[in-house]
């Protein structure tokens, strides 16, 4: 299948599933509040790169391959596990800076456990599946660049409609508001920073998932102000620039223009 074609059938299933649901959600939230078709709405249009995957993988056959990143660990290096750990470090910094103590958030511990687990599997396990296992490998054939812009602009549309419905994260924030920016600025950040993971950790899908989880789970599990916030996206830019002049400086006396690996061995090679 054309690579084109391939995009083209993985977006349209991921934004019809997810618009689809989250439109709903919304109007529903608005007319009845405690209405229990919300979170199943919720929940599917969050699935909807994973249910794109799975549609991707049975026509396009790759499951070889893709499993292969899924479980492929001899050849990424250190530098890639501390990227996927900075989610960490970075809320754990921001948090002493700000508060001068580890300011664990009280609505988090009444959740317990559970919640803290639940959380792996509701955006980074169904998500990165499919925007850096199958969405970002694609666009990366095209162009390393233009699969970075591409995919924090696809990413960041994607989290629009949550904003609408009412109890969600998103909503709360406000589309028009300070707390918006900071969401953008945290999505392209975060999204630069996987794009770069994804070379750097040779393509293996399990990274991303837990750089998401990581930044998810102690996003919910630490407080957070405005200062906090602001600290939060210095340090994160900070960390981009980090990785951009290691990398650059990593590809320098290669012949490459652009910072692209080539398909696994084994790869059907179908474009």
């Amino acid at each position: 299948m054309a690579l084109n074609k391939r995009l083209k059938m993985f977006l349209t299933t991921v934004f019809l599933i997810t618009y689809t649901s989250w439109i709903l959600a919304a109007i529903i939230s608005h007319t009845y509040t405690d209405s229990r078709l919300i979170l199943p709405l919720h929940l599917l249009g969050g699935a909807s790169p994973l249910i794109a995957t799975i549609l991707y993988l049975i026509k396009t056959k790759e499951w070889k391959n893709y499993f292969y990143r899924l479980a492929n660990f001899h050849e990424v290096k250190f530098v890639a596990w501390l990227i996927t750990l900075s989610p960490i470090i970075i809320s754990v910094v921001t948090n002493l800076l700000v508060f001068n103590q580890l300011s664990i958030d009280s609505g988090f511990i009444e959740m317990g456990i559970f919640y803290g687990f639940a959380l792996l599997f509701f955006g980074p396990i169904p998500e990165e599946l499919g925007w850096r296992g199958v969405l970002f490998n694609d666009l990366n054939k095209i162009s390393f660049k233009k699969a970075q812009i591409y995919m924090m602009l696809i990413w960041l549309v994607w989290h629009l409609p949550l904003f609408f419905i009412i109890g969600t994260y998103q909503n709360n924030l406000g589309i028009i508001s300070l707390g918006f920016l900071f969401f953008c600025l945290n999505i392209a950040l975060q999204s630069f920073i996987m794009g770069y993971l994804f070379l750097i950790g040779k393509k293996n899908i399990l990274l991303p998932i837990l750089f998401h989880y990581f930044v998810n789970l102690f996003g919910e599990m630490l407080n957070r102000n405005i200062v906090s916030e602001i600290v939060n996206i210095v340090i994160y830019g900070v960390v981009l620039l980090t990785i951009i002049l290691g990398h650059t400086h990593q590809q320098s006396g290669h012949d490459k223009q652009e910072p692209s690996y080539e398909d696994f061995k084994g790869s059907s090679g179908n474009e």
